[in-house]
């Protein structure tokens, strides 16, 4: 059997992340949230039970090309999923 990563397409890291759901948070609210500071920090400074790798990001090519799918951008689904949560 085959293995298949299913996900959105694009990449970002967790800070990237943190940052787009601010943004279009404040977008859609119209007001600036109360955050002080956002700091990006490598890995290797966030201590974690498990040893990560430095890049785990999931390739959807298989995926796109085996069932003719592109996955929609990452950034699109969290608006969607914002607009759900608002």
């Amino acid at each position: 059997s085959d293995l298949y990563h299913l996900t959105n397409s694009g990449h970002t890291s967790w800070f990237g992340f943190t940052e787009e759901i601010i943004a279009q948070a404040n977008s859609r609210l119209g007001t600036k949230l109360a955050l002080k500071e956002l700091k990006a920090i490598p890995t290797s400074e966030y201590p974690t039970p498990a040893i990560r790798p430095m890049n785990s990001q999931l390739a959807l090519t298989k995926l796109e090309s085996i069932f003719t799918l592109k996955m929609p951008d990452w950034k699109n689904s969290l608006s969607l999923c914002i607009d759900e949560i608002l």
